[in-house]
């Protein structure tokens, strides 16, 4: 009966969730502003998939911010035939993973899974969330894995287990790919820590030096390629 009940929520979230999703792009009819970024992103990614990264020059920097968004969107273009196709496809998995991330996480902080789904659809409906979401901006990726490092820290939390605490480090070194954002879950996990084992400085040490390692190593990896084959670094 109670898995019943938890599959009856989740089903209630998707089905809103496509709901907003195609109400939002049917409105809204995302398109390629020319004085977004996007221009630049549709720029690298032709360039890269042309073979001709090695030329980029100062569009390597949107390799170094959002290079897990850019080479999946190029090859996700290959079966859905545009790069305009490909990043809407993913923004929409985004969109949905973020909100139900934003779920979960807020079902274990209120323990209504009434609330959670009413929190859900707010943040579903927010105006930013859509336009930015739901566009073609990278901005999606990085909320996604920014919310999930914050349910792992919350997990970890509320159940002592630290595979939950690497589970965020993994949002953070995975989602540090697609945007910025996601490192500021290393905080959340060092602050808690802090918090957490503030009188006991070796503990705090024992604990945070695994998700410290697994946030740090992608990001690492791929701030050296783009370093080694464009000459270019986050601060240029």
């Amino acid at each position: 009966m109670q898995s019943k009940q938890v599959n009856k929520h989740y089903l209630i979230v998707l089905i809103c969730l496509a709901v907003l999703a195609v109400t939002a792009v049917s409105v809204l009819e995302p398109r390629v502003v020319p004085e977004s970024d996007a221009l630049s992103y549709l720029a690298a990614m032709a360039g890269f998939d042309s073979g001709g990264g090695a030329s980029l020059g100062t569009l390597a920097y949107r390799i170094v911010v959002a290079g897990g968004g850019i080479w999946t969107i190029i090859g996700l273009s290959k079966i859905l035939g545009s790069y305009e196709n490909a990043w809407m496809f993913l923004n929409v998995f985004f969109y949905a993973g973020s909100v139900m991330f934003a779920y979960e996480l807020i079902r274990r902080l209120h323990g209504s899974r009434n609330v959670a789904l009413l929190s859900a659809m707010f943040l579903a409906g927010n105006y930013a969330m859509v336009t930015y979401g739901l566009g073609y901006f990278m901005d999606a990726g990085g909320w996604m894995f920014y919310i999930l490092s914050a349910l792992g820290v919350l997990m970890y939390a509320q159940s002592g287990q630290q595979r939950y605490l690497w589970l965020a480090g993994a949002a953070v070194g995975v989602g540090g790919l697609f945007k910025e954002y996601p490192f500021l879950g290393a905080l959340l996990i060092g602050l808690y820590l802090i918090y957490e084992n503030w009188r006991k400085p070796l503990d705090f040490l024992q604990k945070v030096w695994k998700p410290a390692v697994i946030a740090a190593v992608p990001t690492s990896i791929l701030h050296g390629i783009v370093y080694f084959k464009y000459h270019f670094t986050y601060f240029d």
